[in-house]
């Protein structure tokens, strides 16, 4: 395997309603995937160790506020932007060479730059006010350290953008695994520095942590996209007229990024106001389905959305086959995992976080909050996958018809529920209103003339579900055999908690895909045949 995947486009034929090229995409996912998970894992760690030293305490419900808040700067901007700057950049490619896209992608990232400074230096000057707004239930303390925490964190969006826009472009170039692996070195860096400052600096060695590893994560990104830039001799091109069209198209796309980051702010609004600890709980739970998301979804979507904007250009019956090929691939992967996060909750935050002064009460909130945020992963998916297919066409507009009514949803039975049910509550007004929005993206996409949804999909859905079913049968049978998985006993070691949870999950896996090859699931065929051909070839070539 080289370095990083380099690949044709995929052909604009397919058969029997799925998408061109598979097989090749299904190896391809699988390799990012797997970067993914060991990057994320590793930056995972720091959770625990956050809630180790500190519980789920006043402390880091203002590490996680001031955290959230530099997330959803960098998420409303370049969330909404990058989607219409990354097909420019690939028209510009087939139009104008390679030479003018990168000096155009040079020129957005000097303006942005600029801007995200102006920005910092803004909120600074109202430091106090923005943390107040965003989470006005804080105590007088957590309020403080959240206000100090916000000002190591400034630059955050800034660092975080440059490494987004180079990897984007590098993807483009279909390079993937590359700019996966950048963040590698980031989180390795990140959490030696965790460790060696928390004596020193307390919470606050989180925050000076998490920024170093941006920082090193765009110092790996970048020697490939600058060498990339200087072999076609670009440099950024501040008045190229296509920043204009890149801005025109992006500010729907901007403006539907901040309604969907009104949701963490919803989740923050009403959860500050909670118990002290109860946000942090919270966090901690969403941080392990956070885990999931972006080692599952970001995967699929970094190798698929390339391939929407080359079949957009195409034509919209390939678009079509690729958002559908892509919303089956997210559930075949994402509705298993739902299914075990729900039943393993307990066992798996115990070993995750409950050491130190993380105390059984945390662990059965945080629990509690895995296994409802868990339901959101489907819809999620779901949303992803299909908001792809329309910044693949330039139309960052449709979108909004449907998340408006979404986050109102969300604002509206958050209201309702928080005062009755609490962390419960909250978090079930979160993925219902989820789900509410990846239907009507289903809905408003058939609507456009890309029907994701039909009568064969349905039908494999179905097979999923009882894949899944299968699965979740097999593990209630061995469940009594390991003790790893009796849900509230605290008594278990930590060390045979982890083997049987490892056991549960290899089962489950075998389980699952035994089932959808016995079911005659056409992906997983195709899959497992592109595996094998796979062995056979490198056994062929070992002399």
């Amino acid at each position: 395997m080289t370095p990083w995947v380099e690949g044709p486009a995929p052909p604009a034929a397919a058969t029997e309603g799925d998408a061109p090229g598979t097989s090749g995409v299904m190896v391809t996912t699988f390799w990012v995937a797997l970067l993914f998970l060991a990057t994320r894992a590793l930056g995972f760690v720091r959770e625990p160790l956050v809630a180790a030293f500190y519980g789920a305490s006043a402390a880091t419900d203002a590490f996680y506020v001031a955290l959230g808040i530099v997330n959803l700067i960098y998420a409303i901007a370049l969330g909404g932007l990058v989607p219409s700057v990354i097909p420019v950049f690939a028209k510009k490619r087939r139009r104008d060479g390679d030479a003018r896209a990168w000096s155009f992608l040079g020129g957005f990232g000097a303006w942005s730059s600029l801007v995200f400074v102006a920005a910092a230096l803004a909120m600074l000057a109202a430091e106090d006010l923005v943390v107040s707004l965003f989470a006005p239930g804080l105590s007088v303390e957590a309020h403080a350290t959240a206000v100090e925490l916000f000002r190591w964190l400034m630059l955050l969006p800034l660092v975080t953008s440059l490494a987004t826009i180079m990897s984007q472009a590098l993807n483009c170039h279909h390079q993937f695994v590359l700019p996966a692996a950048g963040p590698l070195a980031g989180n390795a860096i990140s959490l030696v520095l965790f460790l060696a400052l928390v004596p020193y600096l307390g919470i606050h060695a989180a925050a000076l942590a998490v920024m170093v590893g941006l920082v090193m994560q765009t110092i790996v990104v970048a020697p490939s996209a600058l060498a990339r830039a200087r072999r076609f001799g670009a440099r950024p091109a501040l008045r190229d007229p296509d920043l204009g069209t890149a801005l025109r198209l992006g500010l729907p796309g901007v403006g539907a990024e901040a309604l969907l980051s009104v949701w963490p702010f919803i989740i923050v609004f009403f959860g500050s106001a909670l118990p002290a600890g109860t946000y942090a709980s919270i966090q901690f739970g969403g941080k392990v389905q956070v885990l999931f998301l972006d080692v599952l979804v970001a995967a699929v979507g970094v190798v698929m959305f390339p391939r929407m904007v080359q079949a957009a250009q195409r034509g919209t019956g390939e678009l079509r086959d690729l958002g559908r090929f892509t919303v089956r691939l997210m559930i075949m992967i994402l509705l298993p995992v739902t299914v075990l996060l729900v039943a393993l909750r307990y066992p798996l935050i115990q070993l995750i976080y409950e050491r130190r002064v993380f105390l059984p009460e945390a662990t059965a909130r945080t629990a509690t909050a895995l296994g409802i945020f868990a339901l959101s992963l489907v819809p999620l998916g779901i949303k992803d996958a299909v908001m792809r297919t329309f910044y693949a066409v330039h139309d960052v507009r449709t979108p909004f018809r449907a998340i408006i009514p979404a986050v109102l949803l969300d604002v509206v039975l958050s209201a309702a529920l928080v005062g009755r049910f609490g962390l419960p509550g909250l978090l079930a007004a979160f993925s219902a209103s989820a789900a509410f929005l990846a239907a009507a993206l289903l809905w408003l996409a058939a609507r456009r003339g890309t029907p994701i949804v039909d009568a064969r999909f349905g039908r494999i859905v179905a097979g999923l579900a009882v894949a899944t079913v299968v699965m979740l049968a097999a593990l209630w049978l061995v469940s009594p055999a390991l003790p790893g998985l009796q849900g509230r006993s605290g008594s278990v070691p930590m060390l045979v908690r982890l083997r049987d949870l490892t056991v549960a999950a290899g089962l489950c896996a075998v389980v699952y895909g035994g089932a959808l090859l016995g079911l005659r699931d056409s992906v997983a065929t195709r899959a497992l045949g592109s595996t094998v051909e796979r062995v056979r070839g490198w056994y062929g070539r070992r002399p």
